[in-house]
């Protein structure tokens, strides 16, 4: 999802590019940009052409960028591919049942690049960044080595391929990621001297550790413990007695100091992770589900019919409000909850796609991510609605669907 983005003026984007052409033409330096065929052409050309000045091929060179950014209002960009985003695109098309549509085998290499034999980890360039956190700088969260490992585990179940890879030794890495203290799964293993944020507990990972634990074990049996600590840790983050608009709602962790999500917690994201993550167990009726209904209600909005991502962002009730409602209503079917308009809320949800068939995160944004399209369809298919898709809206879906493409894989962000 998008929290914010801060839009640059065009004169300020066409300066930079400026500066950058500028200082590129002076040093001569080669840039190595993976991913990016053809990465060095710019500078081959400077230093090659005889026919042309450099000022005349750089002021080209400018033309063409504004041309296409007064065309499209934004630039063209390749972004790093990430087994995350390779997930996000690898459920959508196995719900369109477009898996035939794509290059599976290169899927399959791209993920098994970052596979570690050894370990049974996957390691990709936003795992790294996770391990490498600063945490005395601003966090932002980003794929945990846990999640990043989890995301390629699904992954390669969509493609039939996980017999590629040791599933004891991968079951044994999500387990040292375990804590036993508190009945949650970390980010990474747990190991003495680190930071306290990389082993405090956290929804979004216990929820994927226990979906990837799932798929991988034979039977829960021998495993009693830790589903019982599990489901009294989710349990113990639903909120009461805090504030009437919040209670009944999830934190994603114990530590009030830690925003482990992208935005303020409580939220229906931290809600959906801890009630999906009691639904593995068919413990979902474990949780106060009065309490949690009347969340619910509180973050309708009356007035422009839809239901809020969280109720921390009045007046601002847009916020991520388009996948919101999509979580909303898997919940609201998982929990039995009879207030909702599903009717009204799917009209909401299909109402604010763009013209390429793919959602934004909030109702009054034109930047578009792969998670907000990924978590509207999976609401879609588990509440059993993807037939409100029909072949023409599909089939736009999934041309867009393959801008996000990089390298073998899936970015966040599309070209």
């Amino acid at each position: 999802m998008i929290i914010s983005h801060k839009k640059c003026s065009t004169k300020q984007i066409i300066a930079i590019i400026g500066l950058f052409l500028f200082i590129l033409s002076v040093s001569g330096m080669k840039f190595n940009i993976p991913y990016l065929n053809g990465s060095n052409r710019v500078v081959d050309q400077l230093s090659l052409s005889s026919e042309e000045s450099n000022s005349e091929i750089l002021q080209e060179m400018l033309n063409v960028k504004i041309d296409e950014y007064d065309q499209q209002e934004f630039f063209t960009q390749y972004h790093y591919p990430s087994i995350q985003a390779t997930y996000y695109a690898l459920y959508i098309l196995d719900a369109l049942d477009s898996l035939d549509d794509i290059d599976q085998f290169s899927l399959r290499d791209f993920l098994m690049e970052s596979y570690d034999n050894s370990s049974g980890f996957f390691l990709d360039q936003y795992a790294k960044r996770y391990l490498d956190t600063d945490f005395s700088i601003k966090y932002y969260p980003v794929s945990s080595l846990l999640l990043t490992t989890c995301y390629a585990v699904l992954s390669l179940e969509i493609l039939n391929f996980t017999h590629t890879i040791d599933k004891q030794t991968t079951i044994d890495f999500i387990l040292s990621c375990y804590d036993s203290d508190v009945g949650g799964f970390c980010g990474r293993p747990i190991e003495t001297e680190l930071h306290e944020y990389f082993v405090t507990p956290t929804l979004d990972n216990t929820y994927f550790a226990v979906a990837t634990l799932d798929l991988l074990l034979d039977s829960w049996i021998g495993y009693s413990d830790l589903k019982s600590e599990v489901i009294s840790f989710v349990n113990g983050l639903q909120l009461d007695n805090v504030y009437s608009f919040i209670d009944g709602s999830f934190y994603n962790d114990e530590n009030s100091e830690f925003e482990s999500l992208s935005s303020d917690e409580p939220n229906i994201l931290s809600s959906y992770y801890g009630i999906k993550t009691l639904e593995i167990f068919d413990m979902e009726d474990s949780i106060r589900i009065n309490d949690f209904h009347t969340f619910l209600d509180n973050l309708y909005d009356d007035q422009n019919k839809f239901y809020r991502y969280s109720n921390f962002f009045v007046p601002y009730n847009n916020f991520a409000n388009v996948p919101g409602n999509a979580l909303v209503l898997e919940l609201a079917n998982i929990t039995q909850y009879g207030n909702i308009n599903e009717s009204l809320a799917l009209d909401f949800i299909m109402n604010q796609r763009n013209e390429l068939g793919l959602w934004k995160s909030c109702s009054e944004q034109i930047m578009y991510e792969l998670i907000d399209t990924f978590q509207i369809i999976r609401g879609l298919k588990e509440n059993k609605h993807l037939s409100i898709l029909n072949s023409t809206d599909r089939s736009i879906l999934l041309t867009s669907l393959l801008q996000y493409e990089s390298y073998k894989g899936f970015s966040m962000e599309h070209r």
